[in-house]
């Protein structure tokens, strides 16, 4: 009687194969994890920028005021469907005929200015906690 030789993997080599995927995966996952953050924050610094001429714009002018009602609270960033104007107003209230400008982490942008007598601004993304403000994204 003659005996077949049958292909295949042993256990040991499946286990093997396994827990080297699991090592490449250890590496791998951090690393793109990272990249995505950084890749959050250069969005949001880019959309900051944008906002930023904007409102820039509107300071050289002296017309803050205009848009903001001189107040001193935080304010959340919209703009207008049809024009693209920005308008500010409290976060989370969007005026009619406006939708939010939202950063990476689906947050609105904010807005405050810490004075009304001068034209000098904040403007900022929460980052991704929105609670701690060491990891807020703005346009300093």
């Amino acid at each position: 009687m003659t005996r077949k030789l049958q292909a295949g993997l042993t256990l040991i080599e499946i286990m093997i194969a396994v827990a080297i995927l699991a090592i490449i995966s250890a590496i791998a996952i951090p690393w793109y994890q990272g990249y995505l953050t950084e890749a959050r924050y250069g969005t949001a610094l880019k959309d900051i920028r944008q906002i930023q001429l904007i409102l820039d714009d509107l300071a050289g002018d002296g017309n803050l005021q205009a848009i903001d009602g001189n107040v001193e609270t935080e304010l959340g960033v919209y703009t207008e469907e049809t024009t693209g104007r920005v308008v500010l107003d409290a976060p989370g209230t969007t005026p009619a005929g406006t939708q939010q400008w939202l950063d990476p982490w689906e947050r609105i942008y904010r807005y405050r200015r810490p004075d009304s007598a001068s034209q000098d601004y904040q403007l900022f993304s929460q980052g991704p906690d929105a609670g701690d403000t060491s990891d807020d994204a703005s346009k300093d």
